[in-house]
């Protein structure tokens, strides 16, 4: 078994630890978008390890599990965001539709360009070459909701559940090492990078260990937040039910 299939399964292996974490504790019920994302991806991540690269059945399930992915992906982000502002439900709605939205524009932009400038083929087949844009493009722009999302949440003083703050800031991380990945590999000859394909897969490994740590039982957590100043907190809170009520009222309107 070579490095990429050793990684590979050391992935799947903690993504398992994780789930089963978040079992043990009664956790997936309060966010059933990160049980499925880990499910899904461990599911993957064991098939890929035990199919053979060369046979054809591998192709089928890597084409297969890109879109299973890519939704799981978008729909945790929006989760995670929506356990972030569940006190504030006009800002709740737009981080939403902004995750949606602007992935699914994001990657059909990406493809309708691919398809006028581009001609020819990954390893004989042109599909992955879509493939491979798709997946760029979802994980360019979670990565760039989250860096906004996680600029937004450190200057306010929302307090939310140990846990909420653990799986937010552990989910982002991935998400962002992943695009940091595929885009290094963008510019590869051949768009992969083995060193840093391999680097990001230890990354992620490592962090689903640190997320199994961290999280605690529901009795043991405490509010926490990002903390960067003190300074007018009751001023920046009453700016953010303002803000919250304007978007209230433009979803109603």
């Amino acid at each position: 078994m070579d490095a990429v299939l050793w990684s590979t399964m050391a992935t799947a292996v903690a993504g398992t630890l994780l789930l089963a974490r978040l079992l043990q504790l009664r956790q997936a019920h309060q966010f059933p978008a990160l049980a499925f994302y880990l499910a899904q991806h461990v599911l993957w991540g064991y098939a890929l390890t035990i199919i053979p690269r060369t046979n054809q059945a591998y192709v089928s399930v890597y084409e297969a599990s890109n879109p299973v992915e890519w939704l799981a992906a978008i729909w945790c982000v929006a989760q995670l965001l929506d356990k972030a502002f569940r006190d504030y439900p006009g800002i709740r709605t737009v981080s939403r539709w902004a995750t949606w939205g602007a992935t699914t524009l994001s990657v059909c932009t990406s493809l309708a360009l691919a398809r006028i400038f581009w001609r020819g083929s990954i390893r004989g087949k042109p599909q992955l070459f879509y493939f491979e844009v798709a997946d760029r493009s979802v994980l360019l722009s979670l990565a760039l909701i989250i860096v906004l999302t996680m600029g937004f949440l450190s200057r306010y003083p929302l307090r939310l559940p140990g846990n909420t703050w653990v799986s937010l800031i552990g989910f982002s991380v991935i998400v962002l090492s992943m695009a940091a990945a595929r885009l290094i590999d963008s510019l590869a000859p051949k768009l992969a990078s083995r060193p840093i394909d391999l680097g990001q897969v230890a990354f992620e490994t490592c962090t689903y260990i640190a997320w199994v740590v961290l999280l605690r039982r529901q009795d043991e957590q405490k509010p926490a937040r990002v903390i960067f100043s003190h300074t007018g907190e009751a001023e920046l809170l009453k700016e953010l039910d303002a803000m919250n009520g304007i978007l209230r009222r433009a979803g109603r309107g």
